[in-house]
């Protein structure tokens, strides 16, 4: 398995942070000092939730790809399941608690879902679902990711598949669609007045104002700037701060003038290797403010950072589980990583070595060199193997 964990989702107690492995299937606590094993759910694999909600002494956690709606008691150690029907690619991409409801709004789900913490009815609400949704969509991608706005008892979410931002109220369920600019978006976040919201893919950052319907686009990204997807976004002290999923840098938009400029002390971070203990290949596969502190975990870098931008401190550290537990423990390893290393090794070699001397291969080295530490250490695990023959015949 991977040396380190890392979370798509997570709950911070007064005591632990509780998460949900990334890319497996196990419940960990972490007290500051140790990450300790729980237990295992009853289903595997990447990304199985996006969020934990306690509520008394239960952890219920929010299905992504999980084909169900976990229950952990924390008294009693018992972890209950309870099917909601998955029919797609995935579920829901965020929850938010509202009373005795969690409402988990969807991934590819067909309507946001209603759970009752005390007795578990699940009710699912799809009239947001309408023409007016149909007119704005773009594609069959994701109807939300994991950002959105509240004020109050309403909640305002940019649509991926649709130029379109939902308006929904918590207290009566009403809802309403906004015909937002023309392409569909990753992250949204308000300075008061004005929603600011990130491209899904490529194109323009794009504010909007709700009371007057003004909407205007941003295009001026900084140097070497690379689309790609965000993870989320919020608004302080006169900025936006978005961060990347596939996109290479973290944008930090002037909403006095429009001004986009890379963050650059998250570089290292945005620009580090897919490696083999890598939990995705991703910059930050997570992201959320609490009051002055925002948390993320990192894909590439397997990291939990802590920003405080009034002050511009990082800290970082990594979640390492005990000699003990990983005996206990496994995740599978990443094939697509695997496929993708082994490739570089290959592709990179017979170009280089064929049309260069010895700078090239040094420059061979220099790029790749990681990567061929590691696959001579999987081999040296292996018994009765020649590892010469077992490389060379990996890059022939």
């Amino acid at each position: 398995m991977n040396a380190y964990l890392g979370f798509q989702c997570c709950l911070e107690t007064s005591h632990a942070l509780w998460f949900s492995s990334f890319r497996g299937k196990g419940l960990f606590r972490y007290d500051g000092k140790k990450v300790e094993h729980i237990l295992d759910f009853e289903e595997e694999g990447n990304k199985l939730f996006t969020g934990i909600l306690k509520y008394r002494e239960k952890l219920i956690f929010t299905p992504l790809v999980s084909k169900k709606i976990y229950i952990y008691d924390v008294a009693s150690g018992e972890l209950k399941g309870i099917p909601y029907g998955l029919t797609g690619m995935s579920g829901f991409s965020v929850s938010v608690p509202y009373g005795q409801y969690l409402y988990m709004f969807p991934s590819y789900y067909p309507g946001i879902l209603r759970l009752n913490v005390e007795t578990y009815a699940l009710e699912t609400m799809d009239s947001w679902i309408n023409g007016q949704l149909e007119n704005c969509r773009i594609s069959e991608d994701a109807y939300f990711r994991g950002d959105y706005v509240r004020d109050g008892d309403t909640l305002y979410f940019s649509l991926c598949n649709a130029h379109a931002v939902l308006e929904f109220h918590l207290d009566n369920g009403q809802s309403a669609i906004h015909n937002v600019g023309e392409k569909g978006y990753s992250t949204i976040a308000s300075d008061g007045q004005r929603f600011w919201m990130a491209p899904r893919r490529s194109g323009a950052i794009v504010s909007w104002d709700p009371v007057t319907d003004e909407r205007a686009e941003y295009q001026g990204y900084p140097e070497g700037y690379q689309h790609g997807g965000f993870v989320g976004s919020f608004y302080e002290n006169g900025y936006v701060w978005m961060f990347p999923e596939t996109a290479n840098q973290v944008l930090k938009v002037d909403t006095e003038t429009g001004r986009i400029e890379e963050d650059k002390s998250f570089s290292d971070i945005c620009h580090h290797k897919w490696l083999g203990d890598s939990l995705w290949n991703a910059a930050f596969v997570y992201m959320k403010k609490d009051g002055g502190r925002v948390l993320l975990c990192t894909g590439r870098s397997s990291e939990i950072v802590a920003f405080y931008p009034a002050i511009n401190e990082i800290k970082s550290f990594r979640l390492e589980l005990s000699d003990e537990d990983s005996l206990h423990y496994q995740e599978a390893p990443d094939e697509r990583y695997v496929l993708f290393r082994n490739k570089k090794i290959r592709k990179t070699f017979s170009n280089e070595s064929d049309r260069y001397g010895i700078t090239g291969y040094a420059e061979y080295i220099a790029e790749c060199g990681e990567y061929i530490e590691e696959y001579i250490a999987e081999k040296r695990d292996m018994r009765d193997l020649d590892i010469g023959r077992a490389i060379y015949k990996s890059i022939i």
